[in-house]
């Protein structure tokens, strides 16, 4: 079990639930939360349109949002980001997988 203290998680899942609409329209703007593995630092970033990425050159950083299956986007808040975190923690699969694709 890794013992790093999680940090932002309430800014970032603040920031994801700002930018997501009331109705069932498309968002007008697109958040992804991430974790850097290594510090236990959470964060979002917001981008204009889906076909926008940040890329992290740091292995320790990942996408905490592609743990979730799709279905699962309405589910995102502080208690879920916390565990999806947690179980990435946990579980790290880079010696599976390899190296992550960081977008």
């Amino acid at each position: 079990m890794n013992n790093l203290k999680l940090t932002g998680i309430k800014a970032a899942v603040g920031e994801y639930q700002s930018c997501q609409p009331k109705t069932g329209r498309m968002p007008s703007l697109y958040v992804s939360i991430m974790i850097d593995m290594g510090t236990g630092r959470v964060w979002a970033d917001t981008f204009s349109d889906c076909n926008s990425w940040n890329q992290y050159k740091d292995k320790n950083v990942r996408s905490v949002l592609s743990h979730y299956y799709f279905e699962q986007f309405d589910t995102v808040t502080m208690k879920t980001v916390k565990e999806t975190c947690a179980n990435m923690l946990e579980f790290d699969d880079t010696d599976i997988f390899g190296e992550p694709v960081i977008r």
